[in-house]
């Protein structure tokens, strides 16, 4: 079935044109058998041709997509449905060679297919392949080719859809970090300065030194004197992850910049999980050229959101970090930093000073390896750490 089929050798111009000068010949001959049988070869010819045209417009072609988002890795498969919609029969060949992504070559039995289609029949066809490293693919749309059954006129087609492969970056297991917060209302559990009034603990006699808006009626009618609302002080992490685009935007820090990625993805997953809002902020582009921001939220469409910018993300930076964190910060209650950048000195000291004067806590992760003894590092009581420390070693992501 992974063979290619190849046409006849009818389907050649100068093959017909000897045909047809032995008809001739055979007529000034009066050989009577042998212009039956060009008679009877050139009818056949004919009604191919027109068989294969008749096949042309009866098929219907629809392709799927195992999954258009994907890690490093994981197994994805494409399929293509080839339905025959009137009674004739008819032959097809499929073939799906992405040329532009060698990495998306499907693996088994190659990569064509062909049989043969009765009336009214559908068919699949599906190809294997595991999905590539970081990225945006396009798969292209398979090379089809129908003819009659006989295969003497076969005739080309573009089959089924584009699709889009979006890979994200490959997940690391890392550590849970303890992310600097400066928090407004306090831990739950405890008494804040400010009660928050999301999270309502229970009721208790009215005191009168309180503002009305919390008196709970329904409280207050079940026990026959005035009740009040007593608040759980509360708070939810936010977290914008700043990334220095223009520290690697420079020769051999493309394998440190995916290491990058990848620990950035793994960290708004681990994030995610433990019910922290996330946002994203870089001065760096995506594939289509489009600027790299993502608010901060805590909505369950947000980590996906934010692993698709990191696949589309591109080695090239477009201005100053600054510049982008003015532009697209929007600070808010109980928000903390963290940047990622190639050495301790790759990020602008204005940054630190533009996060220092609004009270945003700040906790930065380098690429390089910082020296032990430097006051920066982790053991010293910084806040920076190397990007090795934050992955877990040995682990591994199934």
């Amino acid at each position: 079935m992974g063979e290619r089929r190849e046409p006849t050798l009818f389907g050649i111009p100068f093959c017909r044109f000897l045909l047809g000068m032995l008809l001739f010949a055979a007529l000034v001959q009066a050989r009577r058998d042998l212009v039956i049988l060009c008679l009877g070869v050139l009818g056949l010819m004919a009604l191919a041709r027109v068989w294969s045209r008749l096949c042309l417009s009866a098929l219907r072609l629809g392709s799927r997509l195992s999954r258009s988002k994907a890690f490093p890795g994981e197994a994805l498969s494409l399929e293509l449905a080839a339905r025959n919609t009137r009674l004739l029969p008819l032959w097809v060949q499929v073939d799906w060679s992405p040329a532009r992504s060698p990495a998306l070559c499907p693996s088994g039995t190659g990569s064509v297919r062909h049989c043969g289609l009765l009336g009214h029949q559908t068919v699949s066809f599906r190809w294997q392949f595991s999905a590539p490293a970081r990225g945006v693919y396009s798969l292209g749309r398979p090379d089809v080719r129908v003819a009659d059954p006989l295969g003497f006129f076969p005739r080309d087609l573009r089959g089924g859809a584009e699709h889009e492969l979006v890979v994200y970056p490959r997940r690391v297991p890392v550590v849970a970090l303890a992310i600097p917060r400066r928090g407004f209302f306090g831990l739950p559990g405890t008494d804040g300065v400010v009660q928050d009034p999301v999270y309502i603990l229970g009721t208790r006699d009215y005191q009168h030194n309180q503002p009305a808006r919390h008196i709970h009626w329904n409280a207050s009618a079940r026990h026959q004197r005035l009740q009040e609302k007593v608040f759980e002080p509360s708070h939810q992490a936010k977290v914008l992850l700043l990334l220095d685009v223009g520290s690697f935007a420079e020769e051999g820090a493309a394998a440190e910049f995916e290491r990058t990625l990848e620990v950035v993805g793994s960290l708004t997953l681990d994030l995610d999980r433990r019910g922290c809002a996330v946002g994203l902020a870089s001065d760096g582009v995506t594939a289509g050229g489009s600027r790299v921001q993502l608010p901060v939220a805590g909505t369950p469409q947000q980590a996906p959101a934010l692993l698709d910018l990191l696949a589309r993300l591109q080695r090239r930076s477009t201005g100053p970090l600054l510049a982008a964190l003015q532009r697209d910060l929007r600070p808010s209650r109980g928000l903390s930093c963290v940047c990622f950048s190639r050495r301790p000195d790759g990020l602008p000291h204005g940054v630190r000073e533009y996060l220092r004067q609004r009270r945003i806590p700040l906790l930065e992760i380098v690429a390089d390896a910082l020296d032990a003894r430097s006051s920066d590092s982790p053991a010293a009581g910084g806040r920076v750490y190397r990007l090795a420390e934050v992955m877990v070693p040995g682990a591994q992501i199934p």
